[in-house]
């Protein structure tokens, strides 16, 4: 990124402007003359000032959803890695030692195993359907449960987050960063 003073260039005549993965400051927005709409291409609006853009009259958008697959996919080999020590062998192979039963932790499945996910919006219960062919019950977290048929087709279950981190062999936390989550994971979280 060549910071902010290339995207008040940028952004300073626009109409409408598009984001990804680039923080959109406040000084950026309020040097936007016309703008009308910041849209994320993303789900996240934590690397946008979403109170200068309201200041100003500037819409914001995110496209919802857009990236819950590949999320719900990279998770799931995420939890695999973690439960089979994928790293740590890799690492030692690349070393030229073979660790077969030498791993720094038991290896795991993630078949039947209990998840957690902390957030249940198009990621979370995406993940959900794909765990679905491990054989996961599911246990979510989530400001207002869902109908008790669409629990049912996701085989899920609300759960306060107590109970949820209680009873889960593995929490996912797909929650937007918000004031209300920052700091969710703490020592008395992992405790």
């Amino acid at each position: 990124a060549r910071g902010d003073e290339h995207l008040k260039d940028v952004i300073a005549d626009a109409d409408y402007a598009i984001s990804g993965q680039v923080g959109v400051s406040g000084d950026v927005l309020r040097a936007a003359r016309r703008l009308k709409l910041l849209h994320k291409w993303g789900v996240g609006v934590d690397n946008l000032d979403v109170e200068a853009a309201r200041a100003c009259g500037i819409r914001v958008a995110r496209t919802t959803g857009s990236n819950a697959v590949p999320v719900a996919e990279f998770t799931i080999g995420l939890m695999i890695a973690a439960l089979r020590n994928l790293a740590y062998g890799h690492a030692e192979l690349k070393g030229g030692e073979w660790r077969g039963g030498r791993l720094p932790q038991d290896s795991m499945t993630l078949s039947g195993k209990t998840v957690g996910i902390v957030g249940f919006g198009a990621i979370g219960q995406t993940l959900a359907r794909l765990l679905s062919g491990f054989g996961c019950p599911i246990l979510y977290s989530k400001r207002t449960p869902l109908a008790a048929e669409a629990e049912a087709s996701l085989n899920a279950r609300h759960a306060p987050l107590p109970e949820l981190l209680a009873k889960s062999d593995i929490v996912s936390l797909n929650c937007p960063l918000t004031p209300e989550t920052t700091g969710l994971v703490d020592e008395a979280f992992l405790r």
